[in-house]
């Protein structure tokens, strides 16, 4: 038999090796929480584009919008299952109030036309309640006969009649506007290809928090865990357990084996 490998490091006990991780847990929360916080401080701003409501209640309004990857990529803007809160903020530097928000997976009509800059869009489900609702957010795609595109302040609604087209419409014609290259193509039903460009978008700000879940579940999964080994097991087992936490070599070697 070859002889056994020392391990680099061996824990004394099963208390030492659950501190261990518990500290390596919450550090690495402090951290993500750290840098979480020098984020929000930069007030990121990102393109996007409000594309349709997805529900609306007496009570609250859900949007899917669309964001444009920044110039770090997506590394500030909240992942999957990240708590954050989005606001709108309109040219003329006013902005909603801040929003909840989750990422969500790209919508297929938004994927199937594969360009570099669809590659570089996230989807977001936003929860607006009534009473922090804005007069200036429309949809890009809007059932109302008179729905406009570019959501903008009330302040500057008035200006801002003839710079923009209607790319709700049916043709989604954007030929005639000089800053309209498309970021991306949306599918729309039979009305053919509704384009986000610079013309119909917005700009978002995150506010982001460091989620907790994942550190309680680790934290709630370590107890658990370091538990199982007491109970009703004999003490063979028990050394079995602290050998694969412990990375010692075990006091039973040599012990001869019960053969039933």
């Amino acid at each position: 038999m070859a002889p056994a490998l020392k391990p680099l490091r061996a824990f004394h006990n099963i208390e030492e090796w659950a501190n261990r991780h518990r500290a390596g847990t919450e550090a690495e929360f402090a951290a993500d929480q750290k840098m979480i916080e020098q984020i929000n401080k930069e007030n990121n701003k990102f393109r996007a584009w409000i594309l349709s409501k997805t529900r609306q209640t007496p009570k609250r309004i859900e949007y899917l919008v669309v964001v444009q990857f920044g110039p770090d990529g997506e590394r500030n803007m909240p992942q999957q299952g990240e708590p954050a809160r989005l606001r709108v903020v309109f040219a003329d530097n006013t902005a909603t109030r801040s929003w909840d928000c989750r990422r969500i997976e790209n919508p297929v009509a938004l994927t199937s036309f594969k360009t570099d800059s669809a590659e570089k869009l996230a989807t977001y489900h936003v929860t607006v309640h009534i009473a922090d609702s804005h007069d200036g957010i429309h949809p890009l795609i809007d059932t109302t006969p008179a729905s406009r595109t570019t959501p903008e302040s009330p302040a500057a609604a008035a200006k801002s009649n003839d710079a923009h087209s209607d790319l709700a419409s049916s043709s989604h014609d954007v030929s005639g506007i000089s800053d309209c290259s498309p970021v991306a193509f949306l599918q729309k039903g039979d009305a053919g290809k509704l384009a986000l460009t610079v013309a119909n978008a917005v700009h978002v700000n995150f506010w982001m928090t460091a989620s907790e879940a994942t550190k309680n579940a680790e934290l709630d999964a370590l107890e658990h865990f370091c538990g199982r080994h007491k109970g009703n097991v004999s003490e063979r087992q028990e050394k079995a357990f602290e050998y694969f936490v412990l990375l010692r070599n075990p006091d039973f070697y040599g012990v001869p084996v019960a053969v039933s």
